[in-house]
């Protein structure tokens, strides 16, 4: 039989690096409410015996060690991509670069974006054109969104109607995407289209 644990023991402090990113009540409350934890993306079942939680040990070790064995995977694929970037090899479709940054590859043109700054509604991301490497000029005559015509600004660019660069001439349309800008969100985290053997 395996060795239980107590959960206090095994999540009492926060250790990013091995995917434990929350408090120990916050984790006692989801074995309450589900009857396991989750570390990463691994269920990790939990028992209460004497007003105690335990988990098993063993299962606890493997999701630990597949946090840190996929964060190291994730970290070389982000370097790799920083280093093409760097190149000017433009990868399609969303890259990560970094920890927030990330660019959108269109073909001819790349939205490049900060989530710190798409956080703060400060800006949704900078175009640029990929040949020649510089910022895109834009054009907005699509409506704008509910929120920004009603209230305040959303944070996202829904008037975004056509991206184009001065010095070489290419550009996009961009029809009207209200109300899912798809074109404008950023990508989410580890969706990598490329892998790293």
């Amino acid at each position: 039989m395996d060795k239980m644990v107590k959960l206090r023991d095994m999540v009492g402090e926060y250790s990013r690096e091995t995917g434990i990113c929350n408090t120990y009540n916050w984790y006692r409350g989801y074995a309450q409410k589900y009857g396991y934890i989750l570390i990463g993306d691994t269920k990790i079942s939990a028992h209460k015996t004497g007003g105690t939680w335990f988990i098993n040990l063993s299962d606890f070790d493997q999701a630990v060690t597949g946090v840190i064995q996929k964060k190291a995977k994730d970290e070389k694929y982000t370097r790799h991509m920083m280093d093409d970037y760097k190149k000017r090899i433009f990868h399609r479709g969303g890259v990560w670069i970094s920890d927030s940054r990330y660019y959108d590859n269109r073909g001819d043109f790349r939205l490049e974006g900060d989530t710190s700054r798409l956080a703060l509604k400060d800006s949704e991301g900078i175009w640029y054109c990929n040949t020649c490497n510089r910022v895109a000029e834009t054009e907005h005559n699509n409506p704008a969104c509910h929120i920004c015509s009603d209230w305040v600004s959303c944070g996202l660019d829904y008037t975004l109607s056509r991206v184009y660069c001065p010095c070489c001439g290419k550009s996009i349309e961009i029809q009207s995407f209200f109300p899912h800008a798809s074109h404008l969100l950023p990508i989410l985290p580890n969706s990598y289209l490329v892998t790293i053997p």
